[in-house]
């Protein structure tokens, strides 16, 4: 047995060693492989985790490792110390093999399956739970975890709802404090402080939304004069209900934002207030934030304020039936003055849409899919809408709304502004190379200015659709930031969105923003760190629609296996095809190594040749269900378009 003295020296030695070492840290980056990768923190390098590696770690794990090599000398990581690791929750499958309880995450950049111990386990083989990690793999590959709940098993009503749910922590009930806080609200505030905002009442505001829409957000009039229009919206205001930093206010922040689900609604706000007392219902005053805006006789911009109102919905309308009124001239059972606001509308319509496309850019209209869903959650069918008249009108006085409310946030230097960069720009060093080799008639490439984008893209959409076609794809996403740098994609300097406070909760900062303008206050920052919390709010709700979405998909066309349809060429890659069926927009892949095709690909235009028979983006093809993949939740299709397919 060893001394104290020689123990001491022991661990000297082995920390003499340690430092001698060159080690690193990163931040683990997971793949639907056994293997994985390593981000070096200092210059974002990537090495290579082998898969004894990645057993003792998770993604996103923070880690302190080293190099070492292998065959040909080349480097790969060993995880030497576990910093920290973010995975605390997860969701999963129960999975009973033999003597062993295992749940296995459900994310395929997890590749390991979860040791349940005795006396954690809840529920049934193949029941989907939800769990608590209580060992973290680091040292030696062992990955424990309790079961939290039983969230139901492939037969319950809304299974992928609710497992969906407990995957991104939505819940579509609120706390027992923010329930009694919202059960002592009531309707006597409009009243209380009705006399300190401007009276709009006796303007004939009207809302257009689905027949089956309770949080009513907006109202519009309009009316024509001598000068040209005057455009009246009137945006719910939520404001005076609950402070800043309330109990309700915070509650609203981590929501971010009303999330729809098929079926489902999670709203961000409790329902009195998003479908009663903030919604503007018809025949009740309700408390607004009115845009006031003055157009010539060619839809320009003449002027515009923004004032704290208490407003009158004279009437709920639905997209279908103005539309019938505007079109076939149906009788809409309705007051001359408000048919009157509603013809007026179609013209200011007319004339701001006619001012985008000459002066901003106007993506083509795409149809809507509504999923119909059975007593049990299970989809049923999925029906085509397309956009109709009343949508655009809505959607054009929104977009004016919104635009002028950027640039009145950023006279003040306040609020929150949507950017989008345009093209990426990692990759417009590719596009303008692009450009030079297919539009040797477009003698100027200038992506880095809107103006100059702007130009470009409509020179492209009349000279070269197709090379407009993928510049689409290499766009950035758009981003919510305190600084405004314009909207490239939409061809506008600025752009925020204040139209749907009781369902966003960048709209409702706004509001709070334009408030204090208005009342002469100072405005307050929204700091960096809640920023980047709120966005990630908005990627989770965004992530679990898409999810339930492509699980209910899933199992709705495994009915039609061998079925061909009519679909169009969305995403290209190296292995094959994304298509879109034409009828009802359900996504799926064309994957060549499955049929076994070769194609020439061709990565500059995003085509892939076949025999000689080319396939490009936007085409028009006929293919045939192929099978689905669960695991990933994705439909499969075959090409027939192709030859030997």
């Amino acid at each position: 047995m060893l001394d104290a003295n020689a123990l001491a020296a022991l661990k000297q030695l082995k920390s003499d060693i340690r430092e001698n070492k060159q080690l690193y840290t990163g931040v683990v980056k997971g793949s639907s492989n056994r293997f994985s990768f390593v981000i070096r923190d200092t210059d974002q390098v990537e090495f290579f985790l082998p898969p004894q590696e990645m057993d003792k770690v998770l993604p996103g794990d923070h880690i302190e490792f080293e190099l070492a090599k292998g065959e040909k000398d080349r480097e790969f990581a060993v995880v030497t110390k576990l910093k920290h690791s973010s995975m605390d929750l997860f969701v999963g499958r129960y999975e009973v093999k033999g003597q062993a309880h295992l749940v296995q995450p459900d994310d395929l950049m997890i590749n390991k399956a979860f040791f349940i111990p005795p006396k954690d386990r809840k529920g049934n083989n193949q029941d989907f739970v939800a769990c608590k990690v209580t060992r973290h793999p680091y040292p030696d590959g062992k990955a424990q975890a309790k079961i939290l709940k039983v969230i139901g098993n492939k037969g319950s009503a809304f299974i992928e709802h609710e497992f969906v749910k407990a995957r991104f922590g939505l819940s579509s009930e609120f706390s027992l404090a923010i329930s009694q806080q919202t059960d002592e609200l009531d309707a006597n505030l409009i009243a209380r402080i009705k006399d300190q905002r401007v009276d709009e009442t006796a303007t004939p505001f009207v809302t257009i939304d689905s027949a089956e829409t309770r949080d009513m957000d907006d109202a519009v009039w309009a009316s024509s004069n001598e000068d040209g229009f005057e455009l009246k919206v009137a945006i719910a205001d939520p404001t005076p209900w609950f402070k800043e930093d309330s109990d309700i206010d915070r509650e609203a922040f981590i929501r971010a934002i009303s999330t729809y689900l098929p079926g489902q609604t999670i709203t961000m706000l409790p329902t009195k207030l998003s479908h009663n007392l903030c919604s503007l219902v018809p025949g009740y005053d309700r408390l607004s934030l009115v845009a006031t805006i003055k157009l010539d006789h060619d839809g320009h911009v003449l002027g515009y304020q923004f004032s704290s109102a208490v407003t009158h919905s004279h009437a709920k309308l639905n997209y279908q039936e103005v539309t019938d009124f505007l079109e076939q001239d149906k009788n809409l059972g309705q007051p001359e003055n408000i048919c009157q606001s509603l013809k007026t509308l179609a013209m200011v319509h007319q004339k701001l849409n006619q001012q985008r496309t000459q002066q901003a850019l106007v993506m083509e209209d795409r149809p809507d899919y509504r999923f119909n869903l059975d007593d049990n959650g299970k989809l049923l069918s999925i029906s085509r809408e397309d956009r109709i008249l009343a949508q655009s009108i809505i959607e054009e006085c929104m977009l004016l709304v919104n635009r002028l409310a950027a640039d009145y946030l950023n006279q003040h230097n306040a609020g929150l502004f949507i950017n989008q960069e345009g093209i990426r720009k990692e990759k417009r060093e590719e596009f303008k190379q692009l450009i030079q080799k297919h539009c040797t008639d477009v003698t100027e490439v200038d992506v880095d200015t809107l103006q100059g984008f702007i130009q470009l893209a409509k020179t492209l959409s009349s000279q070269h659709p197709y090379i407009r076609e993928i510049s689409t794809r290499l766009y950035g996403r758009s981003e919510i930031s305190h600084s405004c740098n314009g909207h490239f994609a939409q061809g506008f300097n600025s752009y925020t969105t204040i139209t749907s406070p009781i369902r966003k909760y960048v709209d409702l900062f706004n509001h709070r923003r334009i408030q204090e303008i208005l009342s002469g206050h100072p405005c307050k920052a929204m700091p960096a760190e809640k920023l980047d919390s709120l966005k990630q709010s908005l990627l989770n709700s965004r992530g679990a629609g898409q999810q339930v979405e492509a699980w209910l998909v899933c199992s709705y066309m495994e009915n039609f296996e061998g079925i061909e349809f009519d679909a169009e060429v969305n995403y290209i890659n190296g292995i094959g095809l994304g298509v879109r069926l034409t009828h009802n927009g359900v996504d799926g892949f064309v994957d060549f190594r499955n049929q076994k095709i070769k194609s020439d690909f061709n990565a500059e235009l995003m085509s892939h040749t076949v025999g000689g028979v080319e396939i490009r983006l936007g085409q028009a093809v006929r293919v045939e269900l192929d099978g689905i993949n669960n695991e990933r939740k994705q439909v499969q299709f075959k090409c027939l378009d192709l030859p030997n397919a």
